[in-house]
């Protein structure tokens, strides 16, 4: 019973706001360097474009030691979500190490459509951790070698644990039904070449994750064609996932990223992307930040079949007088829905859009970073069919106000 070729809802750790609402995942990507104030939504698309291993466009491979806090919460009329992690890194000779602890939780208003008699209205609140760690070792005068492992436990987004809360009452004292427990881990490795000293560098990606997910269900019947069990579908996934990139130090005023990647999960077809960004100052006061990306996935080879997701994004930033900084901030989302391989009955989301507008200040001086953003977000789906008539309630149109808090201390 149910079934679809797209997104499992067990989430990775790293990803955040966008995945985190919508249970979609594009991709699976280690190793995040962050920037004081870049939004949850923003480290989400980037996330999903593939671009988690250089979260902003760098001129050098070595970092700063530095220690991040990073808080997000968001609220609907049904939904309540909060993140938060801690990181520290440090240099050790020629290796950089970055360690980070990260946790959530959410609270959703479970509601069952009118017609799902053997549903009840819940309130679902659940917890989740994670831990993760990356290195960097500089390797000669040009190369640098990657590692990343990390951990979690714990929902990854709230749709989920609301697919998992209608399977528990739909066949509620079934033997066969399972209490869901989704957890995983992964790991990558990757090297970092400074082709033109300072102005040109190419990164190649790989990265395995292994998760335990929420499974669905399928009915098993008696010869009267009556329900007297069921049986649980894949509980266990495993992905790979390749990353090519290219970072352009165009002009003292431009920089550029390019990349390409592809991800290969177990029983789905391999799904790709391509993205770009760009940062441009304007002048000693205003820099602009633009980024967009394409991603893809067909089901055995038929057009008709086709996951498509596009976004786009747009950031300024203006240094009104020394050390502060007003930030504006726009991003949207956009895909044709998850392909189902269903007839009768499937979990599978329709087509979604969403969008978010950001006003943020940041203020910052030598050693100490502080950054505060609020603004709205809108999730809107197209409606229900037929066999997903069941997830009405889920796949609704949301309003959420966004909030984000970040600290940075550089030692």
């Amino acid at each position: 019973m149910g079934g679809h070729l797209a997104v499992d809802p067990a989430d990775r750790v790293r990803t955040r706001r966008t995945e985190w609402l919508s249970g979609r995942r594009l991709f699976l990507l280690p190793m995040n360097l962050k920037k004081p104030g870049c939004t949850a939504l923003q480290r989400a698309f980037q996330r999903c474009l593939g671009g988690v291993m250089t979260s902003t466009l760098l001129a050098a491979s070595r970092e700063i030691p530095a220690v991040d806090i990073d808080l997000d919460g968001l609220s609907s009329s049904d939904v309540q979500l909060f993140q938060g992690s801690m990181s520290a890194g440090i240099n050790a000779g020629d290796t950089w190490i970055r360690a980070e602890v990260n946790g959530g939780w959410f609270g959703v208003d479970y509601r069952p459509v009118d017609f799902d008699l053997f549903g009840s209205a819940v309130r679902i609140e659940e917890p989740r951790i994670g831990a993760g760690i990356r290195s960097s070792h500089a390797v000669g005068d040009r190369w640098t070698l990657l590692t990343d492992a990390s951990a979690y436990d714990g929902f990854q987004s709230y749709r989920s644990a609301w697919v998992s809360q209608w399977y528990s009452q739909f066949f509620n004292g079934l033997p066969g039904l399972k209490e869901a427990d989704p957890a995983g881990m992964a790991g990558g490795i990757g090297i970092r070449h400074e082709l033109i000293r300072t102005r040109l560098w190419v990164q190649l990606e790989a990265g395995l994750a292994l998760d335990r997910i929420a499974p669905g269900y399928t009915e098993i019947l008696d010869e009267n064609e009556s329900l007297v069990d069921v049986r649980p579908l894949r509980s266990h996934l495993a992905t790979q996932s390749y990353r090519l990139s290219l970072e352009n130090a165009v002009t003292p005023w431009l920089k550029t990223r390019v990349a390409v990647r592809v991800a290969d999960q177990v029983e789905r077809r391999q799904r790709w992307s391509g993205t770009g960004e760009a940062n441009i100052a304007l002048g000693p006061d205003w820099v602009v930040r633009v980024d967009g990306g394409y991603a893809w996935e067909t089901f055995n080879g038929s057009p008709e079949r086709r996951f498509e997701g596009w976004w786009t994004g747009t950031g300024v930033e203006w240094e009104f007088r020394e050390g502060w900084h007003w930030v504006a901030r726009g991003r949207a989302y956009r895909d044709n829905g998850e392909i189902e391989n269903s007839i009768s009955f499937s979990t599978s989301a329709p087509a979604l859009d969403s969008a978010e507008l950001g006003m943020g200040l940041r203020w910052s001086k030598p050693g100490h970073t502080v950054f505060l953003s609020a603004g709205p977000y809108w999730s809107q789906y197209e409606p229900v069919t037929f066999n997903t008539a069941f997830f009405a309630n889920l796949y609704r149109d949301r309003v959420f106000l966004a909030l984000q808090a970040s600290y940075r201390w550089e030692f």
